[in-house]
């Protein structure tokens, strides 16, 4: 028997969680908790794995030290975090606490089965949209790679749009240009700047203000 707990309030998530866990291992126990708090002031004595989605509002927690009571508090197998808005800065932040797998929400949910084989043989798991965004904010602080000075200023205009949240569609209305127009013009940036997601785009973006 497997014994797992859930910390995320989102009912489909939870759901979704579930339906993997069942299909991935024969024998499993999941119990839930709405915040990390909930899990650290129960009576709870073991469970082998943990996992935390964790969003702008757990992040005002520190997460680092949560992990840590977690690993001392209980004899668990494994941490997994689920983070709904990556932060290539955070990521190492988090590895060096001790977590054991980290998933994006960039993935889908049977990242999460992968992640639980490889947690299984001892091993520890990140997604490779996470190891692609630590890379590069490696890169860029070490002072190579792609800057935002390749962009023209068009390109850049566009950036700007697509870090505030603006869709392609918006966008396109907002400079009288074609939705095609747009959508090539961003993947253009993402070409240039050497870069898959908009969690990378913003962190490129910060770092030129």
């Amino acid at each position: 028997m497997t014994i797992f707990v859930v910390i995320e309030k989102s009912f489909i998530f939870r759901l979704g969680l579930t339906k993997v866990i069942g299909d991935t291992f024969e024998s499993a126990e999941i119990h839930f908790a709405d915040e990390v708090s909930e899990l650290l002031e129960s009576r709870m004595q073991s469970f082998d794995m943990v996992i935390w989605a964790i969003d702008t509002l757990s992040k005002m927690v520190n997460v680092g030290k949560a992990v840590t009571q977690i690993k001392e508090k209980y004899s668990v197998a494994g941490v997994i975090l689920y983070d709904l808005y990556p932060q290539a800065g955070k990521i190492p932040q988090y590895i060096s606490s001790g977590i054991d797998g980290y998933v994006t929400s960039n993935s889908d949910l049977l990242e999460f089965a992968e992640c639980f084989r490889q947690l299984r043989s001892g091993k520890f798991y990140i997604t490779t949209d996470a190891a692609l965004m630590v890379a590069h904010n490696l890169r860029r602080f070490s002072g190579s790679g792609p800057k935002i000075s390749v962009l023209s200023k068009g390109e850049r205009v566009v950036a700007e749009h697509l870090c505030r949240g603006t869709r392609v569609s918006e966008i396109s209305r907002l400079m009288d240009r074609k939705v095609t127009t747009i959508s090539t013009i961003k993947r253009r940036i993402f070409e240039r700047l050497e870069i898959e997601n908009i969690f990378q785009l913003r962190d490129m973006m910060r770092s030129t203000v």
